[in-house]
């Protein structure tokens, strides 16, 4: 009852972070003056735990529940039932949730350790995983992503997408077209004040209905243990109830979510980050990192014209480091030249984004990362990730993998570039650590 309602001294909780996120807009109580549950908390009597299958185990609790409480059909009057399972059942799991439902199910400890509460509670509320890249979970901004075994932390909300989904920051969100543009500054969630509200998330609407969402992710107070894109302005992009962080951009950057429309960082200091959103003032604004157009600012909207001719690409090289930076080094060679034109090792920060880029002839380029411990850079020890750009177009990224991991693109002839990414070596499928089956008629 403490971990998941603070009824002694657990200072966060399920509870806390509900209403700190939320605003106190939602309250999470535990039930009371019932002879039965005390603190929030039902005990109950079950047989098939040791080697059962989770599911099962799962239905024999909840009938263990409706039976003890002369209740016929779950909710029995509940917003939220939370399934706490003694270990012993079969596989190798955490929790997991039906979506826009009441029930949740966790395993042995993993039911006290707040990120895991409010990741399955999310699912309740019809929120789905927030991934990065080809991770499913990757996006460790927010609590949709990746769960941690830890009782007090971290603490932390959910990205753009979620809380726009929510509602709790409503009154700071704003909505641009695709042919509209914005400018102004944003305030983090932690910052918002539901009193005077500011703008808080921007929602940009393709013109085929995909949706971006722009948010700045101060890493402070309610948010204070955000684990990726700290103090940075992060761009998330909706795909039905998922996300995916694409962009996480510092001051002065710029990004492109989609062909001609341009996301430009300010100053970004304390609880605001200026951003220009489809607008320009200058021809550097309008800067694409495609070194084949001619990038210029008209009537404050950008253009982008190829070059008549183009012998070079922009190359850029983004890795994350893991908690052994010094075990990962990479490479680009030119396979037409045989030249290496970037190259990075001897990285020692852990959890750091080390960057490199460079104007290279056009060509064919082989693009190689590896990692002494053959484990990777994620999600074992640390979550790293890495992702490489040749002009306007994304060639390789990913973060798990074995020994090595390559990508290639281009070719050697006159004719524009082709990507063909593939592995070095086979990527390994991780387990998911909070499975999210359909939900089940009740």
């Amino acid at each position: 009852s403490d971990s998941i309602f603070g009824t002694d001294d657990d200072t966060v909780n399920l509870k806390s972070q509900m209403a700190a996120c939320s605003k106190d807009q939602l309250i999470i109580n535990p039930v009371s003056g019932n002879n039965i549950i005390s603190d929030g908390v039902m005990q109950v009597n079950i047989t098939s735990v040791q080697g059962g299958d989770k599911y099962t185990v799962e239905s024999e609790a909840v009938n263990a529940m409706k039976a003890g409480l002369g209740c016929t059909n779950a909710p029995c009057g509940f917003d939220h039932i939370m399934v706490c399972l003694p270990p012993g059942t079969s596989g190798s799991w955490i929790a997991y949730a039906y979506m826009n439902s009441y029930l949740s199910v966790y395993n042995n400890e993993w039911c006290t350790f707040v990120s895991t509460q409010m990741h399955e509670i999310g699912h309740n509320l019809n929120l789905g995983h927030s991934g990065e890249g080809t991770q499913e979970y990757g996006d460790t901004s927010g609590m949709m992503g990746y769960s941690y075994s830890s009782d007090d932390g971290p603490e932390m909300c959910f990205n753009g997408v979620k809380s726009w989904d929510l509602g709790w920051y409503s009154g700071g969100h704003v909505s641009v077209g695709y042919s509209q543009s914005w400018e102004g500054t944003l305030t983090s969630i932690a910052d918002y004040d539901p009193s005077n509200p500011q703008t808080t998330l921007v929602r940009v609407t393709q013109s085929n209905g995909v949706e971006y969402y722009i948010m700045y992710n101060r890493r402070t107070g309610i948010n204070s243990g955000t684990r990726e894109g700290a103090n940075q302005v992060l761009i998330t992009k909706k795909t039905g109830t998922k996300s995916s962080l694409v962009a996480k951009l510092g001051q002065d950057q710029t990004y492109f979510p989609f062909q001609g429309f341009m996301v430009k960082t300010g100053t970004i200091a304390s609880g605001e980050a200026s951003v220009l959103i489809n607008k320009c003032y200058s021809n550097a604004d309008c800067h694409d990192g495609d070194v084949c157009t001619i990038d210029s600012c008209v009537n404050n909207q950008c253009s982008h014209v190829l070059a008549s001719e183009c012998t070079f690409l922009e190359a850029t090289v983004r890795v994350t480091t893991d908690n052994y930076p010094s075990e990962t080094s990479w490479t680009l060679v030119n396979e037409c030249t045989g030249i290496t034109e970037l190259s990075g090792d001897g990285m020692t920060q852990l959890s750091t984004e080390y960057t490199e880029s460079k104007n290279v002839p056009l060509g064919r380029y082989k693009f190689t990362i590896y990692d002494e411990a053959a484990d990777g850079i994620c999600c074992s020890y640390g979550y790293g990730s890495y992702s490489v750009t040749l002009g306007s177009q994304t060639v390789g990224e990913g973060g798990e993998f074995g020994s090595s991991a390559v990508h290639t693109y281009g070719d050697c002839s006159t004719n524009p570039p082709v990507v063909t990414p593939a592995p070095v070596t086979p990527i390994p499928t991780p387990a998911p650590i909070t499975p999210n089956p359909t939900l089940a008629p009740t």
